[in-house]
This record gives structure tokens, C-alpha cells and sequence, in this order.
């Protein structure tokens, strides 16, 4: 039982890391503009 648990709560970390790292690619990628803006709240635009 507590080796089942165990196994659980490193795969959600790994899972929550992984989201974590999708999400930040998806905010500095690129070829994405606009989802750029929209994840730092339009500030970008001015950035530029």
C-alpha cells in the first residue's frame, strides 16, 4: 500500500512539473505572439 502511494506522488510531480514546463514553453515560444500577449497580460506590446 505504501509503496502504491509512493509511486502516485512522484508521478504527480512529475506531471505537475511537466505542466509547468509546457506552460512556460508555450509563453516564450516564438512563433506565438499573441499567446505571449495574452499571458503577460498585454504588457509585451509596449515591451517591443
Amino acid at each position: 500500500m505504501a509503496k502504491l502511494l509512493e509511486r502516485y506522488y512522484y508521478l504527480g510531480i512529475h506531471i505537475s512539473y511537466l505542466i509547468k514546463v509546457f506552460i512556460l514553453v508555450l509563453n516564450w515560444w516564438p512563433l506565438s505572439p499573441r499567446r505571449h500577449l495574452v499571458a503577460s497580460g498585454g504588457k509585451a506590446a509596449t515591451d517591443i
